[in-house]
């Protein structure tokens, strides 16, 4: 339950993040208010589902991994990117069907900024994750 609730704080924070990046860079484009972009975070809510589903997953991978903790979260920030870009084909695949050029891959770097800038965030929480230990009843010695 922890591993899911540490997937699911981090992907709603990059979630707001990568919104949030969006919103700046939509500012420059001299709107100050487009009414769609509050349909846009829902969107991206729906649209990333698959990829909290594919984090979810590596992180239980990298959980039970024999590496150091910062070999862990190396792993963590590629997995997560991994899983954005997984999610972009899936969606790619399923809505457009067309040939996935890598242009299209660069179009979504907020949403890769949000996940870096959250991980690093989150840190804290992702060492305290890895590094919990377990207590059965034969170690009560």
């Amino acid at each position: 339950m922890k591993t899911f609730l540490h997937v699911f704080n981090t992907w709603i924070v990059s979630i707001f993040i990568a919104a949030f990046i969006s919103f700046v860079c939509e500012l420059n484009s001299n709107e100050w208010f487009d009414p769609f972009l509050f349909p846009v975070f829902f969107y991206f809510l729906v649209a990333a589902i698959p990829s909290f589903f594919i984090s979810r997953a590596f992180l239980a991978l990298i959980q039970q991994a024999a590496y150091s903790n910062y070999e862990k979260l190396f792993l963590w920030f590629f997995t997560a990117i991994v899983s954005v870009v997984l999610n972009i084909f899936i969606l790619l695949l399923v809505f457009v069907r067309e040939i996935i050029s890598t242009e299209i891959i660069f179009l979504f770097w907020p949403a890769y900024a949000a996940v870096v800038v959250t991980i690093v965030l989150r840190s804290k929480q992702f060492f305290s994750l890895v590094n919990k230990t377990t207590h059965h009843e034969t170690n009560l010695v």
